[in-house]
């Protein structure tokens, strides 16, 4: 039979252990998705805030030189959209971030 001394030992080993698997289960890792062109961001292809999205993905589109609209922020991987940081009519430059995704 167990000691007190090692019954309590052997509790706080585990309630350590069953703590750390919750904090790795649980955390959640924020990826910065930056522009790769500098542009006016587009009110039609700018991405909301909880979107899912998969690698690839268009998030910010700009306007272009022709007149048109283009990619400025791709995802760079699978995540849910938690942040937005432009608005349409914000001017965007190369590495700027502008959408933080939630793996």
């Amino acid at each position: 039979m167990l000691k007190s001394k090692q019954l309590a030992a052997l509790c706080i080993a585990a309630a350590v252990t069953a703590a750390g698997l919750l904090y790795f289960y649980n955390r959640s890792e924020a990826v910065e998705q930056k522009s790769v062109l500098k542009g006016v961001v587009c009110e039609e292809g700018l991405v909301q805030t909880g979107k899912k999205v998969q690698i690839g993905d268009v998030l910010v589109k700009v306007q272009s030189v022709a007149g048109g609209s283009i990619a400025a922020a791709r995802a760079s991987s699978d995540g849910t959209v938690s942040k937005v940081l432009v608005q349409p009519g914000d001017t965007v430059v190369p590495e700027q971030t502008v959408v933080i995704l939630e793996m």
